[in-house]
């Protein structure tokens, strides 16, 4: 007989935490292709949507912590989104530091 798994409220919370959480990464690129922004409206639209995500990102790490001592995999699967999360985020964030501070134009 095969044993079905149930999984926890936490490990479903730190999952859906890291999903929106990349989800959230790639939302100002999206939004801009469809509409014309002004470039500070870009700027402040990508740093708002970028802290949010990260903020997802650690709590998707936190709660997947919870859930991974409960034995639930759902909880290592938010880990992993959490740190995928966060070191994306982290990369666009230089990047847009760098290309926006002049650094290509001297």
């Amino acid at each position: 007989m095969i044993e079905k798994r149930r999984h926890s409220n936490v490990g479903i919370v730190s999952i859906t935490l890291g999903i929106i959480g990349l989800l959230m990464i790639f939302l100002p690129g999206i939004i801009n292709s469809f509409v014309l922004f002004t470039n500070i409206s870009i700027l402040s639209m990508n740093f708002l949507f970028l802290f949010s995500s990260l903020c997802l990102g650690i709590l998707a790490i936190v709660t997947g912590g919870k859930a991974k001592k409960q034995d639930d995999t759902y909880g290592k699967y938010g880990m992993t989104l959490g740190k995928l999360t966060i070191i994306l985020g982290s990369v666009e964030i230089a990047f847009i530091i760098v290309f926006f501070s002049g650094v290509f134009f001297l």
